[in-house]
């Protein structure tokens, strides 16, 4: 963890929290060895970054005061990821929200699996459980994503800039026009996106981009196609 998690739910006043998670507290005391006075990093969801100073602290609860805030960074992925199966939906929304995130839209593609639209994972309370997770990790990203939940295939409209991973696309070109705006990035199922669902996102304007000959599992293709996508948005000007 590397900033503690406060939200509207554990705010008092402007500037004091309260956090009662008994994991939290564990961690605040046996780990980090914090006490009364202590200072820790924290994200303010929707809020900024910033650290906070412990103004109490007992086995039910820490009490703490933001005494620095900054802004984090946007993020600026939107994912149109299919449904998989629920640790690896897990995992996505950890680390996605890790690396940036914007929003998520989970949907049924031929190859998902029914059953997943009914997974405790995509359920408010889990969503906020991973997500925060991701956040309190990041340490940079502040925002909490966005999540949609579609029982069929449905390529949402988000951004102009738009990506799907596929193995028959080509790999991502060197020469490929640096951006810095919002993008969109498509990840199929564990058998991949149909040939009538690719020629859908094609159609649409997204571009298909090749991670290369292996065959990767859902969660390491998304990390893979963000940090390439990532190399064009170094140091770059807006188009």
């Amino acid at each position: 963890m590397n900033r503690l998690i406060l939200d509207k739910f554990s705010q008092r006043a402007s500037n004091i929290f309260v956090v009662t998670d008994t994991i939290v507290l564990q961690h605040l005391q046996n780990t980090l060895k914090l006490k009364r006075g202590g200072i820790i990093n924290v994200c303010i969801i929707d809020r900024g970054l910033g650290s906070a100073k412990i103004i109490a602290l007992s086995e039910q609860s820490v009490q703490l005061e933001v005494i620095a805030e900054s802004p984090g960074l946007p993020a600026k992925c939107h994912l149109i990821v299919a449904l998989n199966r629920p640790p690896m939906m897990k995992r996505i929304l950890e680390h996605g929200t890790t690396q940036g995130i914007k929003s998520f839209h989970f949907i049924k593609a031929e190859l998902s699996e029914k059953s997943y639209l009914q997974s405790k994972v995509l359920q408010e309370q889990e969503f906020i459980k991973y997500t925060n997770l991701g956040l309190a990790q990041s340490g940079h990203y502040f925002q909490r994503p966005q999540l949609s939940v579609t029982p069929y295939f449905n390529i949402v409209k988000t951004v102009d800039k738009k990506f799907v991973l596929d193995g028959r696309g080509l790999p991502l070109s060197t020469e490929e026009r640096p951006f810095t705006q919002e993008f969109t990035l498509a990840l199929g199922p564990e058998r991949g996106w149909t040939q009538e669902e690719l020629a859908a996102f094609l159609d649409r304007g997204f571009q298909a981009i090749n991670l290369g000959p292996s065959t990767l599992r859902v969660e390491h293709a998304l990390y893979y196609g963000l940090g390439q996508i990532g190399l064009f948005q170094i140091n770059c000007k807006d188009d």
